[in-house]
């Protein structure tokens, strides 16, 4: 009687050992399909309104890049003596898609252009005129004409800037 009394009131324990770990690889698909859902590509719709002049560089003709590189510093100084860049655009840029409209190239969003032109567009100084910067393409000469950053990214470079003071 008392051996089997006690063995009829004590529950057996389930083992749950088993539904956790059907549960891991489940919830692994879950968080991996959340972050490929929500770590779309940023977009800002900042903008910038930009002219150049191009001089091209022809692949592997190191006396070509040299004569265009001096070529452009000559533009460059013309500019920086007050010369207009429009006009400099007209009679000196190799771009012919825009050279006829004083190489502007009208608005860009992040990312839209060769990494070292899109890097000057957002960093470079409004109204000046950019040193030399060389691409794939050639060397150019940048100057934005407007940049209209939008509320997010404003929001996104305080946050950053708080949070590198913070970090200091």
């Amino acid at each position: 009687m008392g051996w089997e009394s006690d063995q009829e009131e004590v529950k057996e324990e389930r083992d749950r050992s088993k539904w956790i770990l059907l549960g891991i690889p489940g919830l692994v698909v879950v968080m991996i399909a959340s972050l490929l859902l929500t770590n779309e590509r940023k977009q800002y719709n900042s903008v910038a309104h930009v002219q150049h002049i191009l001089k091209l560089v022809p692949e592997g003709d190191a006396a070509a890049r040299e004569a265009a590189f001096e070529e452009i510093l000559e533009i460059k100084r013309q500019l920086d003596a007050g010369a207009d860049f429009g006009d400099l655009a007209r009679e000196h840029s190799d771009d012919v898609s825009n050279r006829d409209n004083g190489g502007d190239l009208g608005w860009y969003e992040h990312e839209e252009t060769v990494p070292a032109f899109d890097s000057y567009i957002w960093i470079g100084e409004v109204g000046v005129v950019s040193e030399p910067i060389e691409t794939a393409f050639g060397f150019h000469l940048i100057k934005i004409i407007e940049r209209n950053i939008s509320d997010a990214e404003l929001y996104e470079i305080n946050l950053n800037n708080r949070l590198n003071e913070i970090n200091k």
